[in-house]
C-alpha cells in the first residue's frame, strides 16, 4: 500500500477517488493510458484507446474534508484489482495514552 497527503482545495464531503491509470506493455514500447487528456497534450508514445477509460472508486464511508488541512489516501493494488481508503484524521482518533 501507499499513503499520499492530499490537501483539499475546498471543504466538503469525499465520496470517492477518481483516477486514471497507465500500462505499458512493452519496456519502451507501447503504454496505454486512461489519463485525461493525455492525447489533447500532445503524448504521442501513447497509443489511442477507445474503450478503457477514468475510473471511479467509491469510499465505504464519506468523509469531511477541509480547505488546507491533509487527508491522509491509502491506495492499495494487487493483480487484480486497485482499492483506496481515506486514513481516520488526527482529530478524530482516539487519545492514545
Amino acid at each position: 500500500s501507499t499513503l499520499v497527503n492530499v490537501v483539499p482545495t475546498a471543504e466538503g464531503t469525499a465520496n470517492g477517488i477518481l483516477f486514471w491509470w497507465e500500462l505499458e506493455l512493452i519496456d519502451g514500447g507501447i503504454v496505454y493510458s486512461t489519463e485525461p487528456m493525455a492525447f489533447a497534450n500532445d503524448k504521442s508514445q501513447y497509443e489511442w484507446q477507445d474503450h478503457w477509460q477514468q475510473c471511479l472508486f467509491i469510499l465505504g464511508r464519506e468523509t469531511k474534508v477541509t480547505k488546507g488541512e491533509i487527508v491522509e489516501l491509502i491506495s492499495r493494488h494487487d493483480d487484480k484489482s486497485i482499492s483506496f481508503s481515506i486514513a481516520q484524521a488526527a482529530r478524530d482518533r482516539p487519545n492514545q495514552r
